[in-house]
């Protein structure tokens, strides 16, 4: 009888074991699956971390660079503003010989001079004309010719290369976004920067966005506690005008090749504002990673520019070598 309980008993605890083992099959491969899962989520936190920050260390150093090779041209008009101070008048010879050894082409890449625009009253216009032909320059003329109480030709312009020389005699108040900066200028007394022209070396070809700084000149006696003041005390400015090609492609070796970038004056909204890259750079790049976008605001001049910069495909590259 015993053993015949015994016999009995035997099966069920085999059958119980049986049903462990069945039980604890699936719910070990879950619970694997889900380690699987954490460790694959956890890896993948921190690569998109690691991405994040290398494209926030990419844009801080664009946008800082913007700004050091800006302050790099506004250096550049202080040194002559200094020079004109120091001086009762600008020399061609010595405005020449002061141009060049700042040696532009390889200081500040970009730049495509230095010039000085003179304030020069109607009524002394023909005096002008006159005095800079006996000066050697036979055929200098204030042009376009245009009906007004004032004119500002560019007198001085280094280095003279053939197209700068295109500019000598232009009076740049009649292009309307040279004067508003001009006015601004002269009636704050601080730089200030055109939004985006054709710069007179530039008229007769394909549209190249060009831009211009002022830095105005006042007499020494000039009252500059007032607005009115600094209007009567104008003599000139001095000035630097670019291309914005020209300057992104110095600054190369501070960009980065995976990254886009577009910058607009004001509205990034407006294709009209655009000064550099791809108008259509609001929407994600094909193949660009998610949510890496990034918008950020710089005050020149008195206006202000918006760099607009999301990575390229390649940007992936980075992380899969």
């Amino acid at each position: 009888m015993s053993q015949t309980r015994q016999h009995q008993k035997r099966p069920r605890t085999e059958e119980h074991r049986w049903g462990l083992l069945t039980l604890t099959g699936p719910v070990l491969t879950v619970f694997l699956l889900g380690l699987t899962f954490l460790y694959w989520q956890g890896a993948q936190r921190e690569a998109d971390a690691k991405r994040h920050q290398a494209f926030a260390v990419s844009v801080e150093r664009i946008v800082s660079s913007l700004k050091d090779r800006m302050a790099t041209y506004e250096l550049v008009l202080r040194g002559v503003k200094g020079y004109y101070d120091g001086s009762d008048s600008i020399d061609r010879d010595e405005f020449e010989a002061y141009v060049q050894a700042l040696r532009l082409p390889e200081t500040r890449p970009g730049l495509q001079g230095v010039a000085y625009v003179l304030n020069l009253p109607a009524d002394e216009l023909d005096a002008h004309v006159e005095q800079m032909r006996n000066k050697g320059l036979l055929s200098y003329n204030v042009h376009p010719q245009v009906a007004q109480s004032h004119h500002t030709p560019i007198t001085h312009i280094e280095p003279q290369s053939s197209d700068n020389l295109k500019a000598l005699g232009f009076d740049a108040s009649t292009i309307t976004t040279a004067r508003e900066a001009l006015d601004r200028a002269r009636d704050t007394g601080k730089l200030a920067l055109t939004s985006r022209l054709r710069l007179q070396q530039d008229v007769g070809r394909d549209a190249v966005t060009g831009l211009v700084m002022y830095l105005p000149l006042y007499r020494k006696d000039a009252d500059l506690g007032s607005v009115e003041g600094r209007q009567r005390g104008i003599v000139g400015w001095v000035s630097a005008p670019f291309r914005m090609n020209d300057l992104l492609q110095g600054m190369a070796q501070q960009l980065y090749s995976d990254i886009d970038l577009a910058i607009y004056d004001g509205d990034p909204q407006s294709a009209e504002s655009l000064l550099y890259g791809d108008a259509k750079l609001g929407a994600a790049a094909p193949g660009a990673a998610p949510g890496l976008r990034a918008t950020q605001q710089i005050a020149l001049g008195g206006r202000t520019w918006t760099l607009v910069m999301q990575p390229l495909p390649t940007f992936e590259q980075r992380f899969n070598a």
